[in-house]
């Protein structure tokens, strides 16, 4: 009887067994990630590859709209502290725990991936300081495209996914308004980028779009060797030509 009851018990243990265990702790992620924050249409996804490639991340969140969605009240919060911080160090001392707890349940959805390249948590959606306290070993890269370029990306990509972008339609009855928000919304990100760069720079990386031709660039910043293969290319339209979009 008492060899039943501890293969019991020994069963038990095993079914209790916490799958984030070793992924979060203090309600922060524990394991260096990969934080591509350039807005989309910038390679986002080709990076990402090129990550999982390279062997420096090991899975990738795809896109969940919904996740962002559902903290998109907590995040608006959050993300206008952080831009009116003074500086990392102060945001995380004054922040840190408050923000933990309040996005708890939202850090252990995204600690089964450690390469983010759309939302919630690429393309920017949270801010580099929210990033770090709640992954204190991240990692952020940022592709720099052509402005007009991108600008002609990001309208074919939105008109020819309606569904995602209802906007679109402001392309065709005012395109100059258009302009002017990507313009802004752009601009923005990057200044967001920025901070975290002037406060870490061992932690960030700025792409050229010609990098995006070979692994060269994004090897040498992880230390790790260049393959001779192709670098990746995803969502990329036949009318772009290039390195990926």
């Amino acid at each position: 009887m008492t060899e039943n009851r501890d293969s019991e018990n020994h069963g038990t243990d095993s079914r209790d067994t916490d799958p984030l265990d070793g992924l979060v702790s203090d309600g922060a992620l524990v394991r260096p990630v990969h934080i591509i924050a350039s807005p989309y249409k910038t390679g986002t996804t080709s990076v990402s590859k090129a990550l999982l490639e390279l062997g420096v991340g090991h899975r990738a969140m795809p896109h969940r709209g919904q996740l962002l969605r559902d903290i998109r009240p907590l995040l608006n919060t959050w993300n206008k502290r952080a831009a009116n911080a003074r500086n990392l160090d102060s945001f995380a001392a004054e922040h840190g725990t408050a923000l933990r707890k309040d996005m708890k349940d939202f850090v252990k959805k995204i600690a089964p991936f450690d390469v983010f390249h759309d939302a919630p948590m690429g393309h920017g959606h949270l801010h580099p300081f929210l990033c770090k306290v709640l992954a204190p070993h991240a990692k952020f890269i940022w592709v720099d495209r052509d402005f007009d370029d991108w600008l002609a990306s990001v309208r074919h990509w939105e008109e020819t996914h309606p569904e995602t972008y209802p906007a679109h339609t402001e392309w065709e009855t005012d395109p100059d308004l258009r302009r002017k928000r990507k313009h802004n919304h752009r601009k923005r990100k990057w200044q967001q980028f920025k901070r975290i760069r002037r406060e870490e720079p061992a932690s960030t990386l700025v792409l050229r779009w010609s990098d995006l031709s070979d692994y060269k660039a994004l090897a040498a910043f992880y230390d790790v060797p260049a393959p001779d293969a192709e670098f990746p290319r995803a969502n990329v339209s036949r009318s772009e030509h290039g390195p990926p979009a």
